[in-house]
């Protein structure tokens, strides 16, 4: 956007009539943006295209006057091309006398003066230019502050915008990524935004989310194998590139295929959490919109803070796992599952609905214990919670560990209450029929007590105890049909004493 400062444009119509010139011009170069811009000019030429955005490589002695800080004059120039000195004249351009170019000291910027009239400049119209100048610089600072002012809002506003969508954030949701990917992007002017992460530098890189105008990304199968986001993995830094070409080929982003144009930019910030690996890459396809060094802080900061709800997020679920969940099992840990039926149980009893309770125990558990590691006893259990997951219990079933060799199962489902007895047999059959213990000639059996409310009880404590009293029984019978031939049947002394110490446990 080109910017006007009244004082200068006098200063600069003043210097154009007093020393006849074609055009003069005020050049400003961004150095933290790596462009250059006319803020100003007065010309009689149709050529002289003052919106155009210059990059700083490609300047030529505009950018050498910026380095040196001094002026410089060319005469008689004999109808030499223009453009080539000057590129913000179009190649039509010619015919041009007489240049001079005087450094703005301080502003990181040029005036450029030229003539059609004359073959050069005398030396009181050099004086007189350079008097401009100085006015110039001073017309400038007021300028250089308004500027900054707009720009520390601008980022202000920013980060007001961020803190309120991470008030929001939920890491779950596709949504609230998109949110912060989308403020970023209009906050650097960007076309497309990508968050992408990786667990180790030669594991895969995912696709994490992406801004609204890139959604299609999320439906197509991406390959990030020498693309720019790769790169800023593999540099482990910030990548800025401006007008993307690598040995005259355009470079791919996101995916094989997908290539910037050439008056393109892309912007790639890496971060390293606890497990993984984070890009935030942005592209813009349109020409002069590099950002500045406090859009770039900007953006790292909100980069930081997102990458900081994802951790406090996964600690969360982490914390909540080891709380709730038995980690050699998956299954509900044994408060937690006490707090899982009471509270399965007053949702009966307000709705008037049906509960069962099933408990399976497995035996001969003590026996097993002087026979074998904790190792295999636990590898053991593994495979019976894999085998309960993955042939019996159903989504609306809650599973929890109860003890050693122990699991509960809460049938909510009214269907499954009413087979709560079926599904209690299958069980026994099922998870006997997995012949653990085999190589030691102990087979593990197993057993399966239940309650029902209202059926059987109407209170949490009767339901346990109801559910512990079927249990025993079921040991009992057990034993008595097969006491005979099985060696893995506790004897009622000794079940009693299981069921004894697993009701004290319990209570505790």
């Amino acid at each position: 956007m080109q910017v006007s400062v009244p004082e200068c444009e006098n200063i600069i119509r003043l210097i154009a009539d007093v020393v006849e010139a074609y055009t003069v011009a005020l050049i400003h170069c961004n150095r933290s943006r790596s462009r250059m811009s006319c803020l100003c000019h007065h010309s009689l030429s149709k050529h002289f295209q003052a919106e155009k955005i210059v990059p700083f490589e490609k300047s030529g002695l505009l950018a050498q006057i910026i380095t040196v800080q001094q002026m410089t004059h060319c005469d008689k120039l004999e109808n030499k091309p223009i453009h080539s000195v000057m590129p913000f004249y179009s190649e039509e351009e010619n015919l041009i006398k007489a240049f001079c170019m005087f450094p703005v000291s301080k502003w990181n910027g040029v005036l450029y003066v030229d003539t059609k009239h004359k073959w050069s400049f005398s030396r009181k119209e050099l004086m007189w230019m350079q008097h401009g100048v100085a006015l110039i610089s001073d017309a400038l600072k007021n300028l250089e502050a308004r500027v900054q002012r707009d720009d520390y809002a601008e980022l202000l506003t920013f980060f007001y915008a961020i803190d309120h969508s991470l008030d929001s954030f939920d890491n779950t949701s596709q949504d609230s990524l998109q949110d912060i990917l989308d403020r970023t992007s209009r906050f650097i002017k960007a076309d497309y935004g990508f968050l992408v992460s990786r667990k180790s530098p030669a594991g895969e890189i995912a696709l994490e989310g992406v801004t609204s105008s890139a959604e299609s990304f999320l439906r197509k199968r991406i390959s990030f194998s020498g693309t720019l986001i790769e790169h800023t993995f593999e540099k482990r830094q910030p990548v800025i590139v401006f007008h993307p070409s690598l040995h005259g080929r355009e470079i791919s982003v996101i995916n094989p295929g997908e290539a910037l144009g050439r008056d393109g930019y892309f912007y790639g910030f890496y971060e390293k959490t606890h497990d993984s690996e984070w890009v935030m890459a942005f592209v813009s396809q349109r020409e002069g919109n590099n950002i500045g060094s406090d859009h770039i802080y900007g953006v790292r900061r909100a980069f930081r803070l997102l990458l900081g709800e994802i951790e406090r997020d996964r600690l969360r679920r982490e914390c909540d796992f080891k709380t709730l969940y038995d980690p050699l099992t998956g299954f509900l840990n044994s408060r937690a599952f006490q707090m899982a039926l009471q509270q399965k149980f007053q949702q009966a009893v307000s709705q008037n609905t049906s509960l069962a309770l099933v408990i399976i125990q497995w035996e001969p558990y003590l026996t097993l214990c002087t026979l074998t590691t904790p190792e295999l006893l636990m590898d053991w259990t593994r495979q019976i919670a894999l085998a309960l997951r993955s042939n019996l219990l159903a989504p609306e079933m809650t599973a929890g560990v109860l003890g050693e060799n122990r699991i509960g199962i809460i049938l909510s489902d009214p269907d499954q209450v009413a087979g709560h007895i079926a599904f209690a047999r299958q069980s026994e059959h099922f998870l006997t029929s997995l012949e653990l213990g085999k190589r030691l000639k102990q087979y593990l059996r197993f057993y399966a007590g239940t309650a029902v409310y209202p059926h059987d009880v109407a209170h949490i404590p009767e339901m346990w105890n109801r559910a512990y009293t079927s249990l025993l029984e079921r040991m009992r019978s057990s034993n008595g049909r097969n006491s005979a031939t099985d060696e893995a049947v506790l004897s009622d002394d000794e079940a009693l004493k299981v069921l004894t110490s697993s009701r004290r446990t319990l209570r505790a």
